[in-house]
């Protein structure tokens, strides 16, 4: 079995951001945006990284604590995403974020979670949103 975790904001986590345990595999983790977590994501098991794959994130500020060096080699490490709220109350990129056209284009995702059309860019915004 395959679990996905893509264009999601994962925020304010007291201890890491997510933990994975024995049993989790086949993990696809790409395009979220980590944002003031205590810690980074957390493997706890060797068996937990077979068939695992997590790139295109960002990571702010940045963890070593639990960090994969296999993983997340095109990600953004302590670069503050550059949110804004907008009157919506949704958490958005604002135009100066480096979140922008960085992540992986994944064709089985056409919308953001707004509906918005992705990517619009040469590659898809990293996190929920796609700035129009």
């Amino acid at each position: 079995d395959t679990f996905t975790l893509v264009h999601n904001i994962i925020t304010r986590a007291r201890l890491g951001s997510m933990a994975i345990r024995n049993g989790s595999n086949h993990l696809k983790i790409f395009n979220n945006i980590f944002y003031k977590n205590l810690h980074g994501p957390q493997f706890f098991e060797e068996s937990t990284l077979i068939g695992t794959s997590m790139d295109y994130n960002l990571h702010y500020p940045s963890y070593t604590y639990g960090q994969r060096p296999e993983f997340d080699k095109h990600g953004l490490f302590g670069i503050d995403p550059l949110f804004t709220s907008n009157e919506l109350n949704r958490i958005e990129l604002n135009t100066a974020s480096p979140a922008i056209n960085r992540g992986l284009f994944l064709e089985y995702i056409k919308n953001d979670f707004s509906g918005t059309r992705r990517p619009l860019g040469k590659s898809s915004d990293i996190g929920p949103y796609e700035l129009n």
